[in-house]
């Protein structure tokens, strides 16, 4: 979903399904691809391209790929068989990392080509806004160092953690908060951690963040942060962490998943809560170190992640396939 959801919702009021291979789904986008379909039924396309499982668009008799948006950490048989199904018709299926596509060659016995995502660096970069607009921008106060956490809050984004570490970091520090930034919400899910920071006494430390934002405004909340901490248990990319480094945003991240083929050795990775605490005290505490994990984060999506790069490999992946 991530950035496709921010830029579309608005213009186009957009409702995103997630259906079982983890790829999202956009109503209004499905209706108008059925009337393409169904006025250009005889047409053969040079390429098409997939996102989603379709009977027509895959019938179509046209060289395919298929891009696969999830990743199979807890095997699936409903999201194989579809997978396979799908395969039948496409000549090539993408993986957007090496630990997605190996999940998907474990479980359901396909072979994936790998290509990363890509992060648009003329909106998430270090350069055009400083820390101070950022924070004044989206109103935050400009005395407290600030954690970052962005995710759909649900039960595998795993939140608990994060909530575990800040209880651990303000036992040392009067000065922290974490802002939770939901892209979408279970409510289930939701109501569970609001009734954990009640019993915990813990809701003073915490900001919810649940309005809907522009993908647009996105970067003012990376570049707001002091650090960005990413706490999923299943990832076929990672995002938000993505985002967050070529913001120059310090990432702990759980290790975990996809996750560490995003951050490589350009931000910690860690295994538990208080591992992840101590890595949040670490960067707070020492400004010459955020400021060489933010560089080194840039520089990693720099030479990694970039549209250009995704776009590149695209292409290639076409014309081999047209």
């Amino acid at each position: 979903m991530g950035g496709y959801y921010y830029q579309k919702r608005a213009m186009n009021k957009l409702t995103p399904v997630f259906e079982e291979l983890g790829v999202s789904r956009v109503r209004s986008i499905d209706r108008v691809l059925k009337v393409l379909a169904k006025r250009r039924i005889k047409k053969r396309y040079h390429v098409l391209h997939l996102n989603r499982y379709d009977k027509e668009l895959l019938a179509r008799d046209s060289p395919k790929i298929f891009t696969v948006h999830g990743s199979l950490d807890i095997p699936d048989r409903d999201a194989c068989d579809k997978l396979v199904k799908i395969s039948k018709f496409v000549d090539t299926i993408i993986a957007s990392t090496h630990h997605s596509a190996k999940t998907i060659k474990e479980t359901c016995g396909i072979d994936a080509e790998v290509i990363h995502h890509g992060i648009d660096t003329e909106i998430f970069n270090p350069y055009i806004i400083s820390q101070e607009k950022a924070r004044r921008t989206l109103k935050l106060p400009l005395d407290k160092k600030i954690i970052l956490w962005v995710a759909r809050i649900g039960p595998e984004k795993n939140l608990e953690m994060a909530l575990k570490a800040m209880q651990i970091v303000a036992k040392e520090r009067k000065d922290v908060m974490l802002l939770v930034k939901g892209r979408a919400i279970n409510r289930s899910y939701y109501e569970r951690i609001k009734s954990l920071l009640k019993e915990e006494g813990a809701e003073h430390l915490i900001l919810f963040d649940l309005k809907w934002t522009p993908n647009m405004m996105m970067m003012y909340y990376y570049r707001a942060a002091d650090v960005y901490i990413h706490t999923s248990i299943t990832e076929a990319f990672g995002l938000t962490v993505a985002e967050a480094m070529a913001c120059g945003t310090p990432v702990v991240a759980y290790k975990r998943s996809a996750v560490p083929e995003v951050v490589g050795d350009a931000g910690y990775l860690v295994n538990s809560a208080e591992e992840l605490a101590e890595k949040i005290l670490k960067i707070l505490a020492n400004e010459k170190l955020k400021r060489h994990l933010g560089l080194k984060a840039v520089k990693r999506v720099h030479e990694m992640f970039t549209l250009k790069s995704t776009a590149l490999k695209y292409l290639h992946v076409y014309d081999k396939i047209a």
